[in-house]
């Protein structure tokens, strides 16, 4: 007999009682991790226990005044995290952009005048590569002097998409997609997006110019390793063009990339230096990561009576 929606079905029985009592104590731990790792939180205390030891607090308490503060938020976590940093500088920040993944919903309680842009996830689309040009004009205009705030979170590689000249929007887009369905660990993903686009790798943290710069990052990477978060806008990247090859080789996904990115890697593979040039200025802060999850994980679960 072909099953279909008219076919009666018996009945579920109810989980038994000690099924429902784990997802209890499942659900609350989930809960606890959650409110541990909150973004805005987490942001808001990072910020305030630095602001002091950087000179930024008097500098931003007495407009007007000929410098600037921007921030820059890119991620999956970037309106929660723009929250929390709005909440300490309060009327210090001048400008600003929150880019975060279609879908988002619109912030109403952030400053007006820090603009919202959405684009796409995981695969990078015209919408971030539109937002990703007036980050990099935004940040390009900063001078010595200026204060740049970064928040990144997972997905900013995906969000914050500029191609190298050579390459366009499509090519990068088909290069994710063939790393996506191959399985490639995310390290090795993020170091073939660096050699590909302009602002990973520390990029963006070299369009600044003399800007003080700060960058709070809240990890989705294994291990917790701050200079792959987002692939690394604000560090320089120790992997050269010709380990990428390697890598993409190694993967048996080199033939299935773009001809234009294997053209891109390939004339750049004789130079031994890595792709990004050093970076000494950025202090990068970790918000929050896998390591904090399981911490809190563990203090509910011994909360909760488990050993």
């Amino acid at each position: 007999m072909i099953d279909d929606e008219t076919t009666p079905r018996p009945a579920s029985p109810p989980p038994p009682a000690r099924t429902r009592a784990l997802r209890s104590v499942a659900a609350t731990l989930l809960r606890d991790v959650l409110r541990e790792l909150d973004p805005a939180a987490r942001t808001a205390r990072a910020l305030a226990d630095r602001l002091d030891s950087m000179d930024w607090s008097a500098a931003i308490a007495s407009p007007p005044r000929p410098d600037r503060t921007v921030l820059v938020s890119v991620g999956k976590a970037a309106v929660s995290m723009a929250r929390g940093a709005t909440a300490v500088l309060g009327p210090g920040v001048d400008d600003g952009i929150v880019l975060a993944p279609h879908g988002t919903a619109p912030p109403t309680d952030l400053p007006s005048h820090l603009r919202f842009r959405t684009g796409g996830h995981p695969l990078p689309d015209a919408a971030a590569a539109e937002a990703t040009a007036e980050i990099e004009a935004l940040v390009g205009g900063l001078r010595e002097g200026d204060r740049l705030l970064v928040l990144l979170s997972g997905g900013g590689s995906a969000l914050l998409c500029a191609p190298r000249s050579e390459l366009s929007l499509d090519d990068v887009r088909a290069a994710t997609a063939v790393l996506l369905e191959s399985g490639v660990p995310i390290t090795e993903m993020n170091a073939v997006r660096t050699a590909l686009e302009r602002l990973k790798g520390g990029g963006l943290g070299r369009l600044a110019g003399g800007a003080d710069l700060l960058g709070l990052i809240l990890s989705d990477i294994p291990g917790d390793h701050l200079h792959l978060v987002a692939s690394g806008p604000l560090s320089p990247t120790s992997t050269a063009v010709r380990e990428v090859e390697r890598i993409l080789r190694e993967r048996e996904v080199w033939d299935g990339l773009p001809e234009a990115v294997r053209d891109s890697i390939s004339a750049r593979r004789r130079d031994p230096r890595p792709t990004g040039a050093p970076l000494s200025r950025a202090r990068l802060v970790e918000v929050g990561g896998g390591r904090d999850a399981a911490d809190a994980a563990m203090t509910a679960a011994r909360r909760a009576g488990y050993s």
